[in-house]
């Protein structure tokens, strides 16, 4: 029995099923699998960050533990957003991390981005992972724990980041009135945050609480549903112009009649 799905390992993330992708085992191969690869960029000090999933606080704690074991240094900023997640790492000068999050995909899913240097990891980089992790499961990866173990450092950055966007964004004096759906994601607490510091009043709050169900909406239309609307509206689209047609084609036959009848009369 293999624990590493190799079709996780995407084009620009690790993305799967959290409770047949991500169990005990899976995270501890893939972890071995992403020290090696921090290892080789020369980074000891990693940013963990995770969204409000309910198998997030389970694959944060474990990818931890793993970390820990070989030696890292981690830094822990808890539940957070990924622009949040990116912000931690600069104003903390570290280089490397994961963000356990599957952005917009139903509850079932989990996943992390991988911060490497400047940005996130894609592509090559991100199947090189992949690569390591299968080797760590068959047993050819060569990584020794070191004695010592790292540390673990816990950081919250919720109010520096939002202090940073209230000093950086300047709306004037004008109220506005905004409309925010947050899909009972992580961004929900940053928002209603920002929302207060600045002078932003929201006439219509949607799904700003955070949920363990995360996203309460699915954001992904299936294909089927989008067809039918779209043939709802160009149906609907035709109608119109069809009968425009008709009534232009009624006023210009009652002209030419109209022209007609008085060239007659002269």
């Amino acid at each position: 029995m293999t624990y590493v799905n190799p079709g996780i390992f995407r084009e620009y993330d690790i993305r799967g099923v959290a409770d047949q992708d991500f169990t005990s085992e899976a995270l501890e191969f893939l972890a071995m699998g992403l020290a090696a690869y921090f290892q080789s960029k020369n980074i000891r000090q990693l940013l963990v960050g995770r969204d409000c999933r309910t198998h997030s606080p389970r694959i944060r704690q474990s990818m931890i533990e793993f970390f820990l074991r070989f030696g890292f240094n981690v830094t822990d900023i808890g539940m957070c957003t990924s622009p949040l997640f990116y912000f931690a790492g600069k104003k903390l000068g570290i280089d490397g991390g994961i963000m356990i999050t599957a952005s917009h995909n139903p509850p079932q899913d989990n996943g992390m981005k991988v911060a490497c240097g400047p940005s996130t990891i894609y592509g090559e980089e991100i199947q090189m992972v992949g690569r390591l992790a299968q080797q760590a499961e068959t047993g050819t990866l060569q990584l020794i724990a070191p004695e010592h173990p790292g540390q673990l450092t816990i950081v919250d950055l919720a109010s520096v980041y939002t202090n940073e966007l209230t000093e950086r964004i300047c709306l004037g004096k004008r109220k506005l009135h905004v409309v925010v759906d947050c899909g009972n994601g992580s961004a929900g607490a940053v928002t209603k945050a920002f929302m207060q510091a600045t002078v932003i009043l929201h006439s219509r709050r949607s799904s700003l609480n955070r949920m363990a169900l995360f996203p309460i909406t699915n954001r992904t239309r299936p294909k089927q549903k989008i067809c039918n609307f779209c043939r709802r509206k160009c149906w609907r689209s035709m109608r119109i112009w069809a009968s425009l047609l008709m009534v232009m084609g009624i006023a210009w036959e009652w002209l030419i009649t109209l022209v007609m009848c008085s060239m007659e009369i002269r």
